[in-house]
């Protein structure tokens, strides 16, 4: 796909949401956070990840900074399970859902019907590049609007 093509599909993708943005950082595997940030020239704290986490008999989405870890006990809370029940995807799973490490896009909540929660630090960044489910290229996001499709803050 061109950039051109690739934007446009992106921007569709993202429609509703605070896009500010479409990068590209080709080369760089989508899964290594710190080789993003220095193809784009921003610091790690900028770019954003979309976890897809089992909660029991479910699956949500949790939105962080790449700097921040995944707070069980919150999110456990936030969910009505037992911490014990709280676990990342395996890579099965995320299959299942059509999803590949390093490319899931905060816009799969809507996409796959999932309850997300978006992680206060990342929410107070104001804005976070995230992966757009493309390899090889990131959006910039309003961290903000995540709020407007559904995303409750942790």
């Amino acid at each position: 796909m061109q950039h051109q093509g690739v934007r446009e599909e992106v921007l569709r993708r993202f429609q509703g949401l605070g896009v500010m943005g479409v990068v590209f950082h080709e080369g760089v595997e989508d899964v290594d956070n710190e080789a993003i940030a220095a193809a784009l020239g921003i610091p790690l704290e900028r770019v954003g990840k979309t976890l897809i986490v089992r909660a029991g008999q479910f699956f949500v989405a949790v939105v962080l900074r790449s700097t921040d870890r995944l707070d069980v006990r919150l999110l456990s809370r936030a969910v009505g399970v037992s911490r014990k029940r709280v676990r990342l995807a395996t890579r099965s799973e995320l299959e299942l859902l059509g999803c590949k490490p390093g490319l899931i896009p905060p816009t799969i909540t809507r996409e796959k019907g999932l309850p997300g929660y978006v992680d206060v630090r990342a929410l107070r960044a104001g804005w976070l590049v995230f992966s757009s489910g493309y390899p090889g290229v990131g959006v910039k996001v309003d961290t903000g609007s995540l709020l407007r499709i559904g995303y409750k803050v942790l």
